[in-house]
């Protein structure tokens, strides 16, 4: 009796194994990058008003999108409407941030680069599948390393760099793909982007 459980469970891990392996994806695809823009203009707002106090300087930031954000993303099944997974992850931004004094005189203008790298882990929700259709969801949340430059235009020497690690999310309620092995999908949400988009290959 024991060797036929043992027998039987064998058979079943290996059975969802190779479903889970066969029914794995991959996903390429693009964001338009814009929610941590605006979270890193007004990071770079709150931290300009505490040296405003002290020293009498504030900054503003007009930075725009360089490189949407890329990413690759890999979900494998552990039931018929659960998928977990990682996705990594990559954009970057310039533009111009402006140094004043207390009595609004232009103290320095500096050009800024700023990029990210992320990974994150996450899972897939499925509500509603039918045929080639599928309607879904996901929630994502892991860390990524940002790389921060600042060169004064008007001073060259005023030069800084910063890298640091920040907690990195996204969340997509709607999620709609249409495909078998090849697929095309749309997912809309908040986080690194506000609309993602791309292509599925299932494994």
């Amino acid at each position: 009796m024991r060797k036929l459980l043992f027998a039987f469970l064998f058979t079943t891990l290996i059975n969802f194994n190779l479903k889970a392996q066969e029914s794995s994806e991959i996903s390429v695809g693009v964001g338009d990058g814009v929610t941590y823009e605006l979270f890193f203009e007004f990071e770079g707002l709150i931290n300009g008003l505490i040296p405003s106090i002290t020293k009498g300087h504030y900054f503003t930031e007009d930075v725009s999108v360089s490189t949407p954000y890329i990413f690759l993303d890999y979900r494998r099944p552990v039931s018929d409407r659960m998928k977990v997974g990682a996705q990594i992850g990559y954009y970057a931004y310039k533009g111009t941030s402006t140094e004043y004094s207390f009595n609004r005189e232009i103290y320095e203008v500096y050009d800024v680069k700023r990029s990210a790298f992320v990974i994150m882990p996450g899972l897939d929700y499925t509500y509603y599948q039918r045929n080639k259709f599928k309607f879904y969801g996901n929630v994502m949340a892991g860390v990524g390393i940002t790389n921060s430059e600042a060169k004064g235009t008007m001073n060259t020497s005023r030069y800084g760099e910063d890298n640091n690690v920040i907690f990195a999310f996204q969340v997509n309620p709607i999620g709609l793909s249409y495909g078998e092995n090849f697929k095309i999908f749309a997912e809309g949400g908040l986080g690194f982007s506000i609309v993602n988009a791309g292509v599925r290959f299932k494994l």
